[in-house]
């Protein structure tokens, strides 16, 4: 690593730090993130393991509580937030990369191409996201798998038109044109020139979007659309519903971990976008 580099990072973390709650969302995400890799490993109970202490309260041996089937909340949190998190940034990975794209290639083309580029990506955005989800999953099924793949490919469009602004900006850049102008081809624009002053701006909407495909996906398991071997926190508040009466502690941990982990992404969304985007280095 380069000592222009290492200045660079060192730079990036003091805007970042000054702002405290990308900090604490920083801080937020890497907590649930261990939940997510190691938490599994360290659940007390097996998730799908039944008792006849159902509806269980909090205790030592049940640290959330027990179901309607007496399995411990605690363990199923712990594995449902590992596939939550799975589903969002491998479903946030794929709509940036589709969205970059597209609209890289919308943006630096012009012309033709980009009228019929950005015709497709209205269209993707006029339909109702989730209603076209719950058609598509229908269909095909919820495994994991379709789950990443579908709602990324319905999640690239705001992605792609930001990506295609920032290369309508940057085309026209003085740095561009000097590389033209010593013979560099397209690619070289595109990837040495281009797409590197693009990176902030994405790597800002890529963290938001994973927040955004964990909504889907606990959406998608509480109206019962999810894989029935598949334990994520949506599939726990699905299961809690018809029990908020008699049992409350049975959905307030799912919902509680999804609104922390979707929290602490936004703020350190947030600082991100302070701490990259050129524009507000001088605040």
């Amino acid at each position: 690593m380069t000592e222009e580099s290492t200045s660079g990072i060192r730079e990036f973390w003091r805007r970042y730090r000054r702002n405290r709650a990308a900090v604490i969302g920083l801080l937020l995400v890497v907590i649930f993130t261990c939940v997510a890799i190691f938490g599994p490993y360290f659940a007390p109970y097996p998730p799908y393991a039944t008792s006849r202490d159902s509806f269980l309260f909090l205790s030592w041996a049940h640290l959330m509580g027990t179901d309607q089937m007496g399995r411990d909340i605690f363990s199923q949190v712990l594995h449902g937030t590992r596939t939550s998190l799975m589903v969002g940034f491998l479903a946030a990975i794929t709509s940036t990369i589709i969205g970059t794209v597209v609209g890289s290639i919308s943006g630096y083309s012009g012309g033709r191409i980009d009228d019929v580029l950005m015709r497709v990506t209205e269209v993707f955005m006029i339909v109702p996201q989730f209603f076209l989800l719950l058609v598509l999953i229908t269909l095909f099924g919820a495994s994991l798998f379709n789950l990443v793949i579908v709602i990324g490919v319905l999640s690239w469009p705001g992605t792609a038109r930001l990506v295609r602004a920032e290369f309508l900006t940057l085309t026209e850049s003085q740095f561009v044109e000097a590389a033209r102008v010593l013979g560099a081809g397209r690619l070289h624009t595109v990837f040495s020139e281009i797409l590197p002053n693009a990176t902030p701006p994405i790597v800002v909407t890529g963290t938001l979007a994973v927040g955004s495909a964990i909504i889907l996906e606990a959406g998608l398991s509480f109206l019962g659309l999810s894989a029935p071997d598949l334990i994520s926190l949506g599939m726990i508040l699905n299961n809690a519903q018809a029990f908020v009466k008699v049992a409350w502690h049975i959905s307030i941990f799912p919902g509680l971990f999804i609104f922390l982990i979707c929290l602490g992404l936004n703020m350190m969304g947030d600082g991100l976008n302070d701490a990259l985007n050129p524009r507000l280095k001088e605040r």
